[in-house]
């Protein structure tokens, strides 16, 4: 029964990414990036590593979005922090707004990236951690990345000194 619930997962992703490539069109409604943090930091509250969070919500500030896509992506980069985090580690979760974009930091002090790996992540099906690997597609990081680009964004990584990885999803600050 896990078995046909990890297909079940692994196709609907699969699928997903095949939608969002193929001319996705996004629900837009105005939604407040600031709250589907908080429910994200409630529902991995509770995880096996004991891992913290740490999300210092500021005032909620509404965009349009298309708040069920947004979500998704922000679970899976959470989701790939937990998973390179150590136990009992704190995740650092900030909201940087300026007039053009809404940035979501998601910092870790996990084990970090090679500079080769960098340059891969969020190639569709390409994941470089063979043991990470048997867990998954390697398509989490590349729906997130189509994701943020639908939105009129992005979405890098960068090194977080002196270990770890600082996700940036960036969205059109669009009101």
């Amino acid at each position: 029964i896990e078995a046909a619930k990890q297909l079940h997962k692994k196709s609907n992703k699969t699928l997903f990414l095949c939608r969002l490539k193929s001319n996705y069109q996004l629900t837009l409604n105005k939604g407040s990036i600031e709250d589907i943090i908080t429910e994200l930091v409630q529902k991995y509250a509770r995880n096996k590593k004991n891992i913290t969070f740490k999300f210092d919500q500021s005032s909620s500030s509404f965009i349009m979005i298309d708040a069920s896509i947004i979500s998704t992506s922000l679970s899976y980069i959470i989701d790939n922090a937990i998973k390179h985090s150590n136990e009992n580690d704190e995740i650092k979760l900030k909201i940087e707004t300026t007039d053009s974009y809404v940035t979501v930091l998601i910092i870790d002090n996990g084990s970090g990236f090679s500079d080769n790996n960098k340059g891969i992540i969020f190639d569709e099906f390409n994941n470089p951690d063979i043991s990470h690997h048997s867990q998954g597609l390697g398509i989490s990081l590349a729906i997130a990345r189509r994701v943020a680009t639908l939105h009129g964004g992005s979405l890098t990584i960068k090194d977080n000194s002196p270990r770890g990885a600082i996700f940036k999803f960036q969205i059109s600050n669009n009101i």
